[in-house]
């Protein structure tokens, strides 16, 4: 019991802490999917600077600082943070604002739940096949060296 405490004050203070901070600076997964940091960070009211994740492409990515995935040079990244740091408080404030809206009304666990609902609804009136909630992008995934599609599929 004590350690959920503590680990409940923890993440307590690391919320905190990104409340108060003007730009979250990370990258999605391996596989460009929107990860917890995401959310946590638009919650916070904290301006996201990051790859844009392929399953929530517009949700996340028009409220935030984009940096391309492909991105490996140290110098154009300290460019694009100092880019976003010249964009004036009232536009990060602006866009934190923007980004916690969205997170609450489309992340939350109780969001969740609704979808969850919404799903088994059109399953009973005979609803069958893929449901994508959010925006995504079908670019080709690659990571760790692998491509799922054979080389010949377009745009791999």
């Amino acid at each position: 019991m004590e350690y959920t405490k503590a680990h409940y004050r923890a993440y307590a203070n690391f919320l905190g802490e990104m409340a108060n901070t003007k730009l979250c600076v990370f990258d999605s997964s391996v596989a460009r999917k929107s990860i917890r940091k995401y959310y946590e960070a638009m919650v916070a009211g904290c301006v996201i600077v990051a790859d844009v994740p392929m399953d929530s492409f517009d949700e996340v990515g028009r409220n935030m600082i984009q940096i391309p995935h492909t991105l490996r040079s140290r110098e154009k990244f300290v460019q694009a943070v100092k880019l976003a740091l010249g964009k004036g408080d009232q536009e990060l404030q602006s866009m934190a604002q923007r980004a916690r809206n969205v997170a609450l009304k489309r992340f939350t666990c109780l969001s969740k739940v609704d979808r969850l609902l919404d799903d088994a609804h059109d399953y009973r009136r005979g609803r069958r096949g893929y449901k994508f909630p959010f925006s995504t992008s079908l670019e080709c995934h690659h990571y760790l060296g692998l491509h799922p599609h054979p080389k010949n599929f377009p745009g791999c």
